[in-house]
């Protein structure tokens, strides 16, 4: 996989910049991608451009603002929305598409003036939602981020806990391939499956997510009308070479933008400190059973790039891995 990470049969001209016709809105980034896949230092750095607006400031991930112009749902603790289900075609009504571009418009244009030309929006719960997004925005450019699936099962399992530790909160995996995360707040009944419970559940339901998520936007991916793959594992080795690809394909102009705290090259070869012998061993089983699935679904997505860190520990898990890299 190359710093441009995309697939070579799928040939296109890179992205045109907005007219000063079209409506700003129309040209929205949309960031797509699991939880703990790098795409807060990629939207915060996206967002240091000077034609790009990311706004930190107004509720994180734009999750409260979403639910309210597009009436939907998404899971978080912002939201105090224990359910997040899939929204698709269907859902887009002319009330919906005209509340959610007036909404983000608003968002836009409030802090800058429109002196900034580009709204990037990233949000975890999206992927399950791409298809209302695609119909609303035809015109808009999806940057579809992925981190290997063993450091993102590790750290995810670490993010579900710190945010039990502080909230009180719990995360739940429903059953549904469409279903995102459930959240159970403090004094709701536990569900009988604990497995699907985080924390304290089966990491290989980490790791079903993991394909979840990136399944549906394989799915989805001929809505897409401008997509850039990126893979965090190359953002990470070559920060500086990805970012000015993604300026390239996004029509903007190239600046260097530094990340405000320096990025550790072995953040992805650290996996597997963070999860138990056990937990190993229920990933590796997770993998071996669904290998074939995981080979179609890497080649369909043209970012994919194994996590092959041979400590004598991990050893095991990425041997099942080797034949198909």
């Amino acid at each position: 996989m190359g710093q441009n990470s995309q697939n070579p049969s799928q040939k296109r001209e890179s992205f045109s910049a907005p007219s000063e016709k079209e409506d700003p809105i129309d040209s929205t980034i949309f960031v797509l991608s699991t939880f703990r896949s790098g795409s807060t230092l990629l939207a915060r750095t996206l967002g240091e451009h000077s034609a790009v607006f990311y706004s930190r400031q107004r509720h994180f991930e734009l999750s409260p603002d979403l639910c309210r112009f597009a009436r939907i749902k998404i899971a978080a603790v912002k939201t105090n929305i224990r359910s997040c289900p899939p929204y698709n075609e269907s859902h887009a009504s002319d009330s919906i598409a005209r509340s959610l571009r007036n909404g983000l418009s608003q968002v836009l244009g409030e802090k800058t003036s429109f002196s900034k030309s580009r709204l990037l929006v990233k949000n975890p719960h999206l992927w399950n939602k791409v298809r209302l997004i695609t119909e609303i925005f035809p015109k808009s450019s999806f940057i579809v981020l992925s981190r290997d699936i063993l450091s993102t099962v590790a750290s995810t399992k670490m993010l579900l806990k710190r945010i039990h530790k502080e909230y009180g909160v719990y995360h739940f995996l429903p059953e549904d391939p469409l279903q995102c995360w459930q959240l159970i707040f403090p004094g709701d009944n536990l569900p009988k499956n604990r497995m699907r419970l985080f924390p304290g559940g089966d990491v290989s339901v980490l790791a079903e997510y993991w394909c979840r998520v990136y399944r549906h936007i394989n799915s989805s991916m001929p809505n897409f009308q401008k997509v850039i793959y990126v893979s965090h594992n190359r953002l990470v080795e070559d920060f500086n070479g990805v970012m000015d690809h993604i300026f390239e394909e996004l029509a903007l102009p190239k600046e260097r933008i530094y990340p405000r705290r320096e990025i550790e090259s072995s953040r992805n070869l650290r996996w597997h400190k963070k999860l138990s012998r056990a937990e190993i061993g229920s990933l590796r089983e997770f993998l071996s059973r669904n290998l074939e699935d995981i080979k179609e679904l890497s080649h369909a997505l043209p970012f994919w790039e194994p996590n092959l860190n041979h400590t004598r520990k991990s050893r095991k898990i990425v041997e099942p891995l080797q034949n198909w890299f």
